[in-house]
């Protein structure tokens, strides 16, 4: 078990219980729409931290359970708690709003379905002290479960999969490239600094994939700490593991955004090497949406067929050499029989589970 809760202080006692060797604040940023069975879970890892020097900025996002009422509950419990409550804006709207707002040397997100390890915090800030770094982050573990994440099956973990260690700017932006550091924001300290300016993409999900671009872009130091201290909830539902055609739109802009953005700003930092894989990644990524989608009986048939088309132009503007074994099988089976997908894929993504289990073994 991470954590266990502490006893409530009083408002006096909270006042005096700020280490001395505590002068910077950092903001903990949690956007909150309607997860009541969850949001418990992660304040509470906020409140049990050895850090103690917070300013949490929880924002209701129009929640219609009970979330908006547990915020409040938090907020008498515990001073260092502010809560706002605003018309429903989605995750980048909320995080928006506080980033505003936020008056910490550094700040931090959390997702509200998740939790931070009790060290969490004074690690990173420890880390940041000491090596003066921009944006200090740490491995996180994936948890499948709708209840506490204590003692539950652990999907992956040891994410990112990157060495420890200190990263310059381009060894960082590589890194991202790469797919061996998370393009999250919720297993990372930042520097207040980084975000003048920046905000992320409001009414859009995978808001993180540009934004975090853009944050790497500027640093001069990241440091990734061998230790995982962030709990990550997965979750049927959720907004990330939802596959509508709002959300593929998304992913598509996203990737669209990203490019642009590189080819603008960054191009000249990557490897040929580096660009496959990004590539790699992206026609995989639209090949999953796909087949998730369509074993959705509800789906658009006009919309999958446009889907469909576009994965084909995408892989024409790459060469298919490049790419994974496992993408250009199951690129051919959608080439040849788009129906076969309906087949294949759920048995696909059992194999990849099972392998994923044997090489952690």
């Amino acid at each position: 078990m991470w954590y266990t809760l502490p006893v409530r202080l009083l408002p006096e006692e909270r006042k005096t219980n700020i280490h001395v060797c505590e002068p910077e604040r950092v903001s903990v940023i949690v956007p909150v729409f309607n997860v009541e069975e969850y949001l418990e879970e992660a304040l509470d890892s906020l409140l049990v931290q050895t850090y103690r020097n917070l300013e949490i900025l929880v924002v209701d996002d129009g929640s219609t359970d009970r979330s908006g009422k547990i915020c409040d509950e938090y907020a008498r419990r515990d001073e260092r708690i502010r809560v706002i409550h605003q018309e429903n804006q989605g995750l980048s709207g909320a995080r928006n709003t506080a980033l505003e707002i936020m008056t910490g040397n550094f700040v931090m997100f959390l997702d509200p379905d998740d939790a931070y390890h009790p060290e969490m915090i004074r690690r990173l800030v420890e880390t940041q002290k000491k090596e003066q770094a921009d944006i200090v982050l740490c491995r996180f573990a994936k948890h499948c479960t709708q209840g506490k994440m204590n003692n539950d099956i652990v999907c992956s973990s040891c994410n990112p999969i990157g060495p420890a260690g200190c990263y310059n700017r381009q060894q960082a932006l590589c890194a991202l490239a790469e797919g061996k550091i998370n393009i999250s924001v919720w297993n990372k300290l930042y520097l207040r600094e980084l975000w003048e300016g920046i905000n992320f993409p409001i009414g859009h999900v995978y808001e993180d994939l540009l934004t975090t671009y853009q944050i790497v872009n500027r640093v001069k130091k990241m440091i990734l700490l061998d230790e995982v201290l962030y709990q990550q909830r997965i979750r049927q539902g959720a907004i990330t593991t939802t596959i509508t055609e709002k959300s593929i739109q998304d992913k598509i802009l996203s990737f669209d955004m990203q490019e642009n953005y590189i080819n603008e700003n960054i191009k000249g930092v990557f490897t040929e090497k580096q660009w496959n894989w990004m590539k790699n990644s992206k026609l995989s990524t639209l090949i999953d949406m796909y087949s998730r989608y369509i074993l959705n009986k509800k789906h658009n048939k006009t919309y999958g067929e446009t889907l469909k088309q576009y994965i084909f132009q995408t892989q024409k503007e790459n060469n298919t050499r490049t790419y994974r074994f496992h993408i250009r099988f199951l690129y051919l089976v959608l080439r040849m029989c788009p129906r076969m997908l309906k087949i294949i894929y759920p048995g696909y993504l059992m194999i990849k589970h099972i392998i994923k289990i044997i090489l952690k073994q």
